[in-house]
């Protein structure tokens, strides 16, 4: 018995023995998985960084989440789907000058594993090209000069700027090239005896990428022929002096001319330049020289401040039309220079407005003055018989194509757009779901606004930081159109809402942003401008009237007629017209687009119509649509919509908010159902733009560009930073590239 009771106690002493061997010999099981690299608070890494971790023994792989800000760019349903990550590291593609965190976590649980602390690091700034050739203070170069830098890693392209000795710019963006320019060097022909200052910059971010430094140059003064005299004389005289001259001509001359060649390079002036007022706008006109004339140079100068070079004209042009801003007035004036084979001429003599004349009546302008008394809307200038070139560059009918409907009627000023009332609520409510990147703050006089994008029915206090966010600002436009531009969108339709009758308040504000996007386009053609026919303009119009087709008609027209030809959005050569839906239209003729197609070649030079509408539009006026579309992509499930044809649209959208159960209308904020389809970390836009790719039909619509009200947008935002106008720029890439 004692015995056995020996054996039972030193098989529990073994037994416990053991147990803390192994309780002692096991390691601690950490909380979480552990970043490795880079350090924490890590500063000025390459755009391309590698992330190392270590995951908990025993682990099932993990998860790890980079975010710039608030928003998530790389990471669980981003960069894999899914799960688990099986490496414990990724290498990733950032922006420049940015700063992150990230975080890991090991999957050890079947759910609810702990997330590790967030690490920080930053990446280095955007790098600016170097000025390779000509080498810095380069003298006497040849005229026909080519500029080298070196290439940056990520950029799209480059812009580079050349400017003369009066800082006016003479070659680069806007001039020589529009769009981003594609290779790291250009030749150049320029003039004798200048000197010249050039740089470069990268295309990475959506705007504001930093230029190089400032490089100088200059070319060799002008070779001349000898004129016939001794130690710099004239003929028949020794030292510099004269003789043997008639009515004040030099030696061997008559009527003052000079014996010998005249210098190499020298061509006369145009002449005759005149501003001409035709009724509604100036035309400059002027006689160019003898010769093949390859284009002729405008310059304009505000204020005596010297003369800018703002537009190179084509080959033989000797009239121009003056843009809005730049109508005469006593402090601008204009000169020209035409370009005779490699050679400029000599500037003609300035013009400003008290120089202007009216232009004589004719039978055309007589015929056009009573169609416009018989229409009592105000079209644009862009129209017959006042302006005669309607030609202009067009995307091709199968061409792959990618476009964005524009939402333009924001106003900072006013507030309108932006904000509105609600019902017993004694300020203006924030009628935005989204917010631009660069929403300017409003100081509300009232403390129970809830936040900075509310404004008080009392005038507030407007703090403008740069450009206005609103529709009559052209800086804005621009803004916007070079971010297209950046995410590979080539055609910007316009969401118009004017009706034709130039009283209207929304007519006023439609027409007046339609000319501010041509002031920019005018100055830097970026993207292609056409018509979202905005159909909630004809709610309650009859379409069967004749009332009712002139006012569908007016729309287009006063829309296009504000919009220089050469930037129109055109396929296989017409103009586009997109047509919104049917149901606010009370009847519909038949014959409204085939009447509306006449009118337009009509007033635009025999220009077509190429119509693109929803599907409600085809048993009503059959046979006169180009291709089919449906609107609401960003409301569906899977961010797409698309009808059958082969030539159809398809439309992608991002995701879709309308307020959460709100909506704004005719500037107030009512009760609306809940229309959400969530944006899944920009998922819901891939998934679209991958199955976009899969239907391969030649035009994609993303809905929309800025539509912040419903929060469709694909444009930079507070909320979302520059995800979807990277996700954009890649699958333009991918579409165009077919």
């Amino acid at each position: 018995m004692n015995l056995l009771n020996h054996l039972r106690n030193s098989c529990r002493t073994l037994l416990f023995t053991s147990a803390c061997l192994l309780i002692h010999a096991a390691p601690a099981l950490a909380a979480t998985a552990t970043q490795v690299s880079p350090a924490n608070g890590a500063a000025g890494l390459s755009v391309k960084v590698k992330l190392d971790w270590k995951n908990l023994v025993g682990a099932d792989g993990g998860d790890y989440e980079v975010l710039q800000g608030n928003t998530v760019v790389a990471g669980y349903g981003i960069t894999y789907s899914g799960g688990p990550y099986r490496r414990t590291s990724e290498t990733l593609s950032l922006d420049y000058g940015k700063k992150y965190k990230w975080r890991v976590r090991s999957r050890v649980l079947p759910q609810n594993n702990p997330w590790s602390d967030y690490w920080t690091f930053s990446t280095e700034p955007v790098p600016v090209p170097l000025l390779v050739a000509p080498p810095n203070g380069a003298t006497d170069l040849a005229r026909t000069v080519t500029l080298d830098w070196s290439a940056v890693s990520g950029s799209d392209g480059y812009d580079f700027e050349v400017q003369d000795g009066q800082n006016s710019t003479i070659a680069g963006y806007g001039i020589n090239y529009t769009g981003l320019y594609r290779s790291t060097s250009v030749t150049l022909t320029l003039e004798y005896g200048t000197t010249y200052r050039w740089r470069t910059r990268p295309s990475i971010l959506p705007q504001n990428n930093p230029w190089s430094e400032w490089g100088t140059f200059s070319i060799a003064t002008a070779p001349t022929e000898p004129q016939g005299g001794t130690n710099g004389g004239q003929s028949g005289t020794t030292n510099g002096g004269q003789s043997g001259t008639t009515n004040g001509g030099q030696s061997g001359t008559t009527n003052g001319g000079q014996s010998g060649n005249p210098p190499v390079n020298t061509v006369p002036a145009p002449t005759e330049l005149k501003i001409i007022y035709g009724g509604t706008s100036y035309i400059l006109s002027w006689k160019n020289p003898p010769g093949t004339v390859r284009a002729v140079k405008l310059y304009r100068s505000i204020d005596s401040a010297g003369y800018t070079l703002v537009a190179t004209l084509p080959p033989g042009t000797e009239k121009t039309p003056l843009v809005a801003v730049d109508e005469p007035a006593d402090e601008v004036s204009y000169k020209v220079r035409a370009q005779v084979g490699e050679i400029l001429s000599d500037f003609s003599e300035p013009r400003s407005a008290n120089d202007s004349e009216d232009e004589p009546e004719t039978a055309a302008a007589r015929t056009a003055a009573a169609r416009l008394e018989r229409a009592p809307d105000s079209p644009g200038r862009f129209i017959s018989p006042t302006w005669g070139n309607f030609a202009g560059k067009s995307f091709g009918a199968k061409q792959n194509i990618v476009g964005a409907y524009y939402f333009y009627g924001y106003d900072s000023v006013t507030g309108q757009h932006l904000a509105a009332n609600r019902p017993n609520v004694p300020y203006l409510v924030d009628s935005l779901t989204d917010h631009p990147a660069y929403t300017l703050k409003y100081t509300s006089a009232d403390h129970r606004a809830p936040d900075h994008y509310f404004l008080t029915r009392t005038p507030a206090t407007y703090n403008e930081t740069s450009a206005l966010f609103s529709y009559r600002d052209a800086r804005w436009h621009r803004r916007e159109f070079q971010q297209m531009m950046t995410g590979g969108i080539d055609f910007a339709l316009a969401d118009y809402w004017g009706n034709g009758d130039p009283t209207n308040p929304r007519t006023m504000w439609s027409n007046e942003g339609v000319e501010r996007m041509n002031d920019v386009l005018e100055k830097a053609p970026i993207v292609k401008l056409g018509l979202f026919f905005d159909t909630t303009t004809l709610r309650g119009v009859d379409l069967s009237t004749q009332a009712g087709v002139d006012q569908f008609y007016f729309t287009i027209r006063d829309f296009y007629s504000r919009v220089n030809p050469t930037h129109w959005a055109r396929i296989d050569g017409k103009a586009v017209v997109w047509l919104y839906r049917t149901a606010e239209i009370v009847n519909i003729n038949p014959q409204v687009l085939a009447m509306a197609r006449e009118a337009f070649a009509r007033d635009f030079g025999g220009t077509r119509l190429h119509v693109v509408a929803m599907q409600e539009w085809k048993d009503k006026v059959s046979g006169q649509i180009d291709r089919l579309y449906r609107w609401g992509a960003s409301e569906m499930p899977q961010g797409i919509r698309a009808p059958g044809g082969p030539l159809d649209v398809v439309d992608i959208g991002p995701g879709h908010n309308f307020r959460g159960g709100e909506h704004w209308q005719d500037g107030t904020i009512v009760a609306s159902p809940q229309a959400v389809n969530p944006r899944r970390n920009g998922n819901l836009y891939r998934n679209a733009c991958a199955r976009a790719l899969q239907l391969n039909k030649p035009v994609v619509m993303i809905e929309t560009w800025n539509e912040y009200h419903e929060g469709s947008e694909i444009a930079g935002t507070r909320e979302y930073g520059s995800l979807y106008l990277k996700l954009t720029r890649d699958f333009a890439k991918a579409h165009k590239s077919r």
